[in-house]
């Protein structure tokens, strides 16, 4: 039987895999969009193109921002 350690680390991986499944390649980045992020880091939906053009490097969707901006953190 597996150890708590052992299941983390199949965790960790797991996470890891999906993250780089949903990475944008550097040469598939529309121009004008500086590099950033392409999944909101809060809720991980898409952030739209427009929003990704008008706040470089914006890693959060303009709702969760606006919540961060509140809260000053991410639930």
């Amino acid at each position: 039987m597996a150890d708590l350690i052992d299941q983390a680390q199949v965790r960790e991986a797991q996470f890891l895999a999906a993250a780089m499944a949903r990475r944008t390649p550097i040469a598939e980045v529309p121009e004008g969009i500086a590099i950033g992020c392409t999944y909101c880091i809060a809720c991980g939906v898409l952030i739209p193109e427009a929003r990704l053009r008008a706040v470089q490097g914006a890693c959060r969707c303009a709702g969760c921002q606006a919540q961060f901006d509140v809260r000053g953190r991410d639930d």
